[in-house]
């Protein structure tokens, strides 16, 4: 199809009319006009040779063609080529967008201290001082200020020097500002693109409300109505707000503890991610720096703490490699943090994947659990004193230990509860509820007026959460006391902090994940704990020989110091302690009833008689705890704590006592 100019397109009277060439000198320089924007053409071409062709043979060497990745942009030298470009793409329907001509923008100009007048009155006394407005809107920026405030939007091509040059209406003294709509991107209500505006676009519609191609004005859908395009990602409530944002520290600046308690002072959850420059092995690093070191201490006195990747994130020519690209969060949530390794730049990306996030107001666990149901489930456990061999003693016990389990788990209910470390005051709800109302307002108008209200509030809010919160530990702290233990439980509670193990280097390499650091910790423990002698001392050689002395004759070993209740007695004093692995704590054993207890006298007299100690109370779980005022970064500076079962723990007590008894006899 040709394409044929269309001078009448052009608006008269229009000074800035043509651009020309700069050789030119028959046309006048009030009739020359800046470029005009461009038009992207988002329709495919396949033949640029032919539309090239086609634009030279119109419009002569007046244009430019940029290709971009989906999208072609034509840029003209002229307003009547433009206009004429334009026109065709509207007749042949081609999917465009392009911006407004400077003589075709409108002007938004505020209007301060007139008294209440009408839309019509002021629009009518306006064009009395020549001047064209088009609408008058009332707003009120400032909520101090009891005069209204109108936004009066101008004709094209209208002069804000002119507009201020009205200083009187209805005889009264005005005011006039630039308006400023404090919107941080432009976008098009017709493709819901941003960049430009619905005025100058021809791309397909899109509606918000059904993600179908037609205008959202045009949409019949009723609020009612499900979404059937946006929706909330899995695990996540409409309740739960989530603050994230992106942060880079530099290198020459002090990472301080004001800066950190603005980041992470926030009432919802939040998401801190960036480069901070701050260097701690406890995130994976060699050594530490003075903003690892803050970072670290503000941690540990806060409720937060922070995701990081394996492997290093930063690399250096001098393979000093380092981890700074973390996140700081305080979601209850299981997160991964994983490095991207195959890219070239210094700064490798890191990914973090969130897990279940699906309790975003309850920061407590509540366990209730049914004793007397409990007691009546593990006395339907069936005894078995026919006890022969090793195998059938260590099946006895898997046995047992599932029945306590299994017991326990039907009596036990869990609650997930919100606890709140606050009291609200009717002044607190007030502002809440005044807040909520601007915020409605804002979402519905979108007037910059009640966002910066519903700001401040939120500022309000914050500032008097944190002096309620603080009121209330200062009364909680004058209630501690030795008497009740109370001082040092919320002593422990404060200083019971997660340990986690840095970076471990061994010999040529470091061991960055959990799994390298676990294998290497028990390679080191292994390698120290052998036994570099072969002699044995008197006492075992004197142990030894009884043993065998026993074996040897046959003589049948006397467990009639075995006692149940003796077993009861151990039982009652058991202290809470660390329940691996097989995951019976003490709470559960003092309450059971007396047929597990019989059970459990059985294994212990069948442990005596044959001199065996079973195997599944031989399995141990190691937990690594550092040497005070040694280097962390180090396995050797590992001492090994080995947590046992509760029930072995009463075996070794019951034969140290027996012993300890007959010894004194």
């Amino acid at each position: 199809m040709e394409i044929t100019p269309n001078p009448t397109t052009e608006p008269p009277n229009n000074k800035q009319a043509r651009l020309t060439n700069p050789n030119q000198t028959d046309i006048p320089a009030q009739q020359q006009i800046n470029n005009p924007p461009p038009i992207h053409i988002h329709t495919r071409i396949t033949e640029f040779k032919t539309l090239i062709a086609t634009l030279k043979g119109t419009y002569g060497d007046k244009f430019i063609i940029k290709c971009l990745g989906n999208e072609t942009k034509i840029k003209f030298q002229t307003t009547e080529d433009h206009n004429s470009f334009k026109n065709f793409c509207l007749e042949n329907s081609i999917q465009y967008h392009t911006y407004s001509l400077s003589g075709e923008k409108t002007i938004a100009m505020v209007l301060k201290g007139l008294p209440k007048f009408t839309s019509t009155e002021i629009i009518e006394e306006l064009k009395l001082n020549n001047v064209n407005p088009i609408t008058c809107t009332e707003i009120q920026k400032d909520p101090h200020n009891t005069h209204p405030v109108y936004k009066i939007t101008f004709a094209p091509g209208t002069s804000p020097q002119h507009v201020r040059k009205i200083g009187i209406l209805f005889r009264v003294r005005i005011y006039w500002e630039k308006y400023d709509s404090k919107k941080p991107f432009i976008q098009c209500y017709r493709c819901q693109a941003h960049g430009h505006t619905s005025a100058n676009c021809n791309k397909n519609p899109n509606c918000v409300k059904c993600a179908k191609n037609h205008l959202t004005k045009d949409c019949l859908k009723t609020r009612d109505t499900p979404s059937n395009k946006i929706t909330n990602p899995p695990n996540l409530t409409s309740q739960q707000n989530i603050r994230t944002s992106n942060t880079y520290l530099p290198q020459q600046q002090k990472l301080t503890p004001q800066l950190l308690d603005s980041l992470t002072t926030h009432r919802c959850h939040f998401i801190i991610g960036g480069d901070l420059n701050s260097k701690h092995r406890t995130w994976n690093n060699p050594t530490a720096n003075t903003n690892g070191n803050i970072l670290y201490n503000h941690i540990n006195s806060n409720n937060y703490y922070i995701l990081h990747s394996d492997t290093y994130t930063h690399k250096t020519p001098k393979s000093r490699h380092s981890n700074i690209d973390i996140y700081l969060t305080n979601l209850t949530a299981q997160t991964i943090c994983h490095t991207i390794q195959d890219l070239s730049s210094n700064h490798l990306p890191v990914i973090l994947t969130i897990g279940n996030t699906n309790v975003p107001y309850t920061n407590k666990l509540l366990t209730h659990t049914d004793w007397d149901a409990y007691k009546a489930s593990c006395n339907r456990h069936r005894i078995n004193h026919r006890i022969h061999t090793t195998q059938d003693l260590d099946k006895e016990i898997h046995r047992l230990n599932a029945t306590i389990q299994n017991a326990y788990n039907q009596a036990t209910t869990k609650t997930k509860i919100y606890v709140r470390t606050y009291t609200p005051d009717l002044k607190l709800l007030e502002l809440i509820k005044t807040r909520n109302r601007h915020r409605r307002k804002y979402q519905k108008t979108g007037h910059p007026e009640h966002k910066l209200v519903r700001n401040y509030l939120t500022t309000l809010i914050d500032k008097h959460i944190s002096q309620i919160k603080q009121t209330h530990w200062q009364q909680k702290l004058k209630t501690l006391t030795t008497a009740d233990s109370s001082l040092w439980k919320t002593y422990k509670t404060l200083q019971n902090k997660p340990r986690l193990i840095p970076p471990l280097t061994a010999q040529a390499s470091t061991a960055y994940s959990n799994k390298e650091k676990a294998e290497l910790l028990a390679h080191t423990f292994q390698q120290i704990h052998q036994t570099t002698s072969s002699q044995t001392s008197p006492w075992e050689t004197e142990v030894r020989n009884a043993i065998l002395t026993t074996w040897n004759n046959n003589e049948p070993i006397d467990t009639s110091f075995i006692s149940l209740r003796l077993i009861t007695q151990l039982i009652r004093p058991l202290k809470n302690k660390a329940p691996e692995p097989d995951k019976i704590t003490a709470t559960q054993i003092k309450n059971l009833p007396r047929r597990p207890i019989l059970q459990l006298y059985y294994i212990y007299r069948y442990a005596y008689k044959h001199s065996y100690f079973p195997d599944p109370w031989k399995t141990a779980k190691v937990a690594p705890y550092p040497k005070p005022r040694k280097n962390p970064t180090y396995p050797q500076n590992y001492r090994p704590i080995s947590l046992l079962s509760i029930l072995s723990k009463i075996l070794e007590r019951h034969t140290k006592q027996t012993k300890h008894t007959s010894d004194t006899k």
